[in-house]
């Protein structure tokens, strides 16, 4: 399958019109069409916005970057397995994030200033693209995170009823929250961590990202 059809195929599991996809990649509608239909040939420079943006397809658009660009000679030497090819990538990568503070001791809301921060993460894991990150302060949320801890925050199209006993980042009168969902009598309700603040519900709050993952944690402030 050449790469236009691929790009394609990932661009409509994605959920992405042409329109859509350009915007993400700061080019033309136009442009994008045409290195769907072969026209335009995948430059490098695209290929790596691509990934970037794409980041649940990177093994495929990477098969198919490949196959375009490399003399048949050579990719006869590249192992195939399932399908993929079998690649020896570094092991590790440079994300930089968005990062917002949690104030344990407080009602669970975030700072809405953020800072920049540089993170070195594996390979193998896959970073979806707006995502960012929340660092805890203080040490009322044990054992579930410990000062220090950066959790990744991840957008997602989950319902309420999906998300039950996840915790999510949440939006409420111009208020970011960290909270924990728990579906109650069908509804949701999202409670504190440190279950000293009552929870909450209403139907004006904002699904912002769901917590997927702890990306950082310092073990010399875990005490037992």
């Amino acid at each position: 399958m050449k790469f236009g059809e691929v790009l394609k195929k990932v661009r409509k599991e994605n959920q992405d019109s042409l329109y859509t996809l350009a915007e993400k990649l700061d080019v033309s509608h136009s442009y994008v069409d045409k290195i769907e239909k072969g026209i335009t040939p995948i430059s490098e420079k695209m290929y790596t916005k691509l990934i970037e943006v794409y980041t649940n397809n990177t093994d495929e658009l990477t098969l198919a970057y490949l196959e375009e660009k490399l003399p048949n000679p050579v990719l006869e030497k590249l192992v195939y397995k399932n399908d993929s090819l079998s690649v020896s990538p570094n092991p590790m990568k440079a994300y930089r994030f968005k990062v917002y503070e949690l104030n344990s001791s407080g009602d669970g809301s975030l700072l809405q200033e953020f800072k920049i921060k540089e993170m070195i993460i594996p390979m193998g894991i896959q970073i979806k693209s707006n995502s960012y990150c929340v660092e805890v302060k203080g040490d009322e949320l044990q054992p579930i995170f410990y000062p220090g801890d950066i959790v990744l925050i991840e957008e997602t199209r989950e319902t309420w009823q999906e998300l039950n006993k996840k915790i999510v980042m949440i939006e409420q009168n111009g208020t970011r929250y960290i909270r924990k969902v728990q579906i109650v009598n069908y509804e949701p309700k999202f409670f504190s961590l440190n279950e000293i603040y009552a929870p909450f519900e209403g139907k004006d709050i904002k699904c912002l990202g769901v917590v997927t993952r702890l990306l950082d944690r310092d073990l010399s402030k875990i005490k037992f």
